[in-house]
């Protein structure tokens, strides 16, 4: 993986957040989001918009706030270097040649995994609720995607591998770094059955921004992952368990054909990585 001097700090600094800090950090957050979202919902219903557009847009602008006032506050109280919480690096082709076919391969097969997790917990009429209102019953729903592809990657990023992963890589080893964000960043969707996906894909980012020392892969690979289900859509292919979202209350597993396809390009991501020497077997 492309290294960089500051990839890998040498733990033991006391920087700002620490695990507790930010566990602070979260719930300032979550009190800030339910603020924000009912006053935003309030607004939207005193204008006359749908309550499907409502809850999409509300949930968008309470993201935006609440995310953005706990990060500026943090940054602004603890006078963190901006550049060092969000840095920034060029790299090279084959890493971005390989990103995109890893994250596509563990979207599908994490997928099934939730699933399964489903069928193991079973989802509430609540939760499901929630789910219909933002993906909708056809997927197709712009808000919905704005949310899903944009402002969830951007808020979420910038909180889990930036300003919490900046403290983590100073305090503690690179593996405790990673897994105490991917395991927070879980945490934050509350949800039994979508626990899996964020630690793996969280730590997957965790590891990208600590070996390139830059945040782009995990905006990126974020971003990506939550646009695959819109964009097979998009090209008329929706497949029963993955992006059917008309299915949302009821348990459908993948084709198992599709669960190898995923298999398939996760494979030749990681090969693409490996023969254009982005990641080696023996290297850190």
């Amino acid at each position: 993986m492309p290294s960089s001097k500051n990839a890998f700090p040498l733990p033991g600094e006391k920087a700002f957040p620490g695990l507790w800090q930010a566990i602070g950090e979260l719930l300032k957050l979550l009190f800030a989001l339910i603020a924000f979202e009912t006053l935003a919902s309030k607004l939207f219903e005193v204008l006359g918009v749908s309550p499907d557009n409502a809850a999409l847009l509300s949930y968008s602008v309470s993201a935006l706030i609440a995310y953005g006032l706990i990060i500026f506050t943090a940054i602004k109280s603890n006078q963190l270097d901006i550049k060092k919480v969000f840095p920034i690096r060029r790299l090279p082709l084959g890493f971005w040649l390989g990103l995109l076919p890893v994250v596509a391969g563990l979207s599908v097969l994490l997928s099934e995994l939730d699933n399964l997790f489903r069928l193991i917990f079973e989802m509430s009429p609540e939760v499901i609720a929630i789910f219909s209102d933002l993906y909708g019953s056809s997927g197709l729903n712009w808000l919905s995607a704005v949310a899903v592809i944009i402002v969830a990657p951007l808020t979420e990023e910038a909180l889990f591998r930036g300003l919490f992963l900046n403290g983590f890589k100073r305090r503690y080893p690179p593996r405790i770094a990673i897994i105490a964000s991917a395991f927070l960043f879980a945490a934050m969707h509350m949800l039994p059955w979508q626990f899996l996906a964020p630690i793996v894909l969280g730590a997957l980012f965790a590891w990208l921004v600590l070996g390139t020392g830059s945040i782009l892969p995990a905006l990126i690979g974020h971003a990506f992952n939550n646009a695959i289900p819109y964009l097979m859509i998009l090209g008329g292919w929706q497949i029963p368990g993955f992006n059917e979202f008309s299915q949302i209350d009821v348990v459908v597993f993948q084709p198992a054909w599709f669960n190898l396809l995923g298999l398939g390009v996760l494979l030749i991501g990681l090969s693409i990585w490996l023969v254009s020497g982005v990641i080696k077997i023996n290297g850190r």
